[in-house]
């Protein structure tokens, strides 16, 4: 927000929330998350609403971020469009080879 928006940011207002409850494979990281992944009740770990240091947040980083999460959703759109080109030509493939065969078994061949 301090990147889009630093109009309605209030730093002043900033509450860092880090106690979140970890395990060897279970812990908060936005990058890296841990082997398990748990849909915990949001006020689990924060009582205000927020996760992490707020404090440290920087208009800077917040481009990188945003940088960095666009060119995420592009990739996974990439593939999307990858997998339904490859389904299609798949089908296609194999309702040709159906036909086929479906000629060879009517004419006998």
């Amino acid at each position: 927000m301090l990147y889009l928006r630093p109009d309605l940011c209030r730093m002043e207002r900033v509450v860092d929330e880090t106690d979140f409850i970890s395990t060897p494979n279970f812990y908060m990281d936005w990058i890296e998350g841990g082997a398990l992944v748990l849909s915990c009740p949001w006020e689990d770990d924060t009582l205000t609403g927020s996760y992490g240091a707020g404090s440290l947040a920087t208009a800077e980083n917040g481009a990188r971020w945003l940088e960095v999460a666009v060119q995420e959703k592009i990739e996974h759109v990439r593939e999307i469009h990858e997998q339904a080109r490859r389904r299609l030509a798949r089908r296609a493939e194999r309702n040709q080879t159906a036909h086929n065969m479906e000629q060879r078994y009517t004419h006998g061949n």
